[in-house]
């Protein structure tokens, strides 16, 4: 596999900014935790036929408790600014 990478980055230099290398794994699996309820919550209400004011709150509520609880466990910097800047837009919702 190495080898195949060594030779579409010696045709194009622009697959060194794009390939994700072993230490980028742990920050994905952080974003994947910040991001899945939102998944979720998209999945749940745009499936609702007539979703209603009481289910977007209560998802909004749900959503803001998860960002609450990430913010307040994860000390990475920038973890912390994506979820607080998630959690300020959220909240003018």
């Amino acid at each position: 596999m190495r080898n195949i990478f060594n030779i579409l980055v010696a045709k194009n230099q622009d697959f060194l900014t794009l390939y994700l290398w072993k230490e980028d794994w742990p920050k994905i699996d952080i974003m994947i935790q910040l991001l899945e309820p939102f998944f979720n919550a998209t999945e749940i209400l745009s499936s609702s036929t007539y979703p209603t004011i009481s289910d977007v709150r209560l998802t909004i509520i749900g959503l803001l408790r998860h960002l609450d609880s990430f913010i307040q466990y994860n000390k990475d910097l920038n973890e912390y600014m994506i979820a607080n800047f998630i959690n300020f837009k959220l909240q003018k919702y």
